[in-house]
């Protein structure tokens, strides 16, 4: 029985479950939520797998997945994939860049699936800030450092584009968090900007983007559409660089 994915996962929203996981999902999932007997059959299956083969880090890290993805139950997951590449260190010389992917991801979902929405809930009620909300993006920012330095270390160990593409998502997931809170367009929200660390995620994800075009013609039919689907998303991004200059250097001229 194969529970694991033959691909590393690439969006936080969007994980990729072996058929056997994702068919108890699809027949136990009503408008959206899985029921909590889907729930059970899925976590006796990662559990059981855990403890009749311990010394198997990849099962100890899709058990990791679950929690993350279904339970929600984040620190646990980093807990446990903390203990899969331990056991394959112990196993192998070179550290595995799957185990490492899976928790940048862990980080990843934890920012755009917990930390994200309660900023934005804080923000609904103190739309000119709170102290709350300073420490939700003080906890956002520290999270998505240790998430950047998984996903880099994963870059240089690994030639495909995972850590690229989940990259550049969870930069764009926290740019469109600040859009979110102004409540102004891409041009705007650029100029506005331009001086703080937004504009840097917007830097890292066009050089991220640049170096996946470099690698698009050792990849397979997915992983080009992949790049697409990026692409896509950082076109509003890349059309509103003109217009923030453009209103920039208005601003230049009209001052005195």
């Amino acid at each position: 029985m194969n529970c694991c994915p033959g691909r590393a996962d690439s969006d936080s929203q969007k994980p990729i479950f072996a058929p056997i996981i994702q068919n108890i999902i699809d027949t136990n999932t009503c408008l959206g939520i899985l029921s909590q007997k889907g729930q059970n059959a899925i976590s006796i299956i990662f559990h059981k797998l855990v403890e009749i083969y311990p010394e198997d880090s990849h099962f100890r890290a899709h058990l990791a997945r679950y929690l993350c993805y279904i339970e929600k139950a984040y620190k646990p997951a980093i807990d446990l994939l903390n203990e899969a590449i331990e056991i394959d260190a112990d196993s192998s010389s070179a550290q595995d860049p799957l185990l490492l992917h899976m928790k940048a991801m862990v980080y990843s979902a934890y920012i755009t699936q917990k930390v994200i929405p309660e900023i934005k809930k804080q923000h609904q009620f103190e739309p000119h800030g709170s102290d709350i909300e300073d420490e939700d993006f003080n906890e956002l920012k520290a999270n998505l450092k240790t998430a950047q330095e998984l996903f880099d270390n994963v870059r240089k160990m690994d030639s495909g584009i995972a850590g690229h593409i989940s990259d550049i998502k969870l930069c764009l997931s926290i740019i469109d968090l600040g859009k979110a809170l102004d409540g102004t367009d891409t041009a705007t929200f650029l100029e506005e900007h331009r001086n703080d660390w937004y504009l840097d995620l917007v830097d890292h994800a066009n050089n991220l983007f640049e170096d996946c075009k470099e690698l698009k013609d050792e990849l397979d039919d997915e992983d080009k559409e992949r790049i697409e689907d990026i692409d896509r998303q950082l076109k509003t991004i890349r059309e509103g660089i003109p217009a923030t200059i453009a209103m920039y250097t208005q601003y230049l001229n009209e001052s005195p």
